[in-house]
């Protein structure tokens, strides 16, 4: 019996051994088969990538402007900013003085530099196209500059029809206008679309009558209130007529100039120009 038993367990053991051989082969077999139908007989999917790119097509432009161009705006246009300190000075009857004075010299009558009617209109065209910012501008009746006593009107406005008339007040001497008789253009810069321009200047008075010693002044509240002269110019008698001319005095000026002008004031004015429009966007004295 005991010899029976132990032939038992032996033929026991070798048919589970049979067993975890058979199924380690099968499961080897599978995972091999696995492994070629993944990666022979399988289907694989085509991806394909898209790079996209996005050229720009629009750069910032970069306008550019001379230096000429800006002394020409700034002497035809801004001699009423001579007497002020910042663009927040600027008054309303400046700007629409300025539209009838740029208005006028481009459509000049046979006697001059005189404009008989002119509508609101016309007037917000020549601003737009002007240095100026036309922000705020209320269309009203234009008082004259030159004779402020009694006060007179240069142009009536008429808020129904939208029209400036020439007032005709009749004529009137000079009482008092400053004016710089010289000037000195240097320090042009550039930044992007912002350019910058210093001008220094030296003022003169203009009375009714231009008889006697003519003074220079190196700003424009010293000349206003006659004070702190860098130069007198002598006239040879008091007769009507007698000044030295403007021009005997920019010849003095520009052979001494080095000599005063620590004396005199320096006016910055900036301009941004977009789409062809150059307007003054700051303005500084120093």
């Amino acid at each position: 019996m005991k010899g029976c038993n132990v032939k038992n367990q032996k033929h026991q053991f070798g048919s589970a051994h049979l067993v975890i051989i058979v199924v380690l082969s099968l499961a080897l077999i599978g995972a091999l088969g696995f492994v070629f139908w993944q990666n022979f007989m399988q289907p694989k999917e085509i991806t394909t990538q898209t790079n996209s790119v996005v050229k720009s097509t629009t750069e910032d432009k970069v306008e550019q402007i001379s230096q000429n161009e800006l002394e020409a705006i700034v002497t035809s246009e801004l001699g009423f900013l001579n007497g002020k300190t910042s663009l927040d000075q600027v008054t309303n009857q400046e700007k629409l003085h300025l539209a009838i004075t740029l208005y006028a010299k481009a459509h000049p009558s046979a006697s001059g530099v005189y404009v008989r009617t002119i509508t609101a209109s016309e007037v917000d065209d020549t601003l737009s196209r002007a240095s100026i910012s036309t922000d705020g501008l209320v269309h009203e009746s234009i008082k004259c500059t030159t004779a402020t006593t009694p006060v007179h009107n240069e142009y009536d406005y008429d808020s129904k029809t939208k029209t400036y008339s020439n007032a005709n007040h009749g004529g009137h001497g000079i009482e008092k206008q400053i004016s710089a008789i010289y000037s000195k253009a240097s320090n042009f810069k550039q930044d992007n679309n912002q350019f910058s321009i210093t001008y220094k200047y030296v003022f003169g008075v203009l009375r009714e009558f231009g008889a006697g010693d003519s003074p220079i002044f190196g700003t424009y509240s010293d000349a206003e209130n006659e004070t702190n002269a860098i130069y007198v110019f002598k006239a040879a008698n008091d007769e009507i007529g007698s000044s030295v001319s403007i021009d005997d005095q920019k010849s003095y000026i520009e052979n001494n100039y080095n000599s005063f002008e620590n004396k005199l004031s320096a006016y910055t004015y900036t301009f941004k120009k977009n789409d062809g429009k150059i307007k003054l966007v700051d303005f500084s004295v120093k």
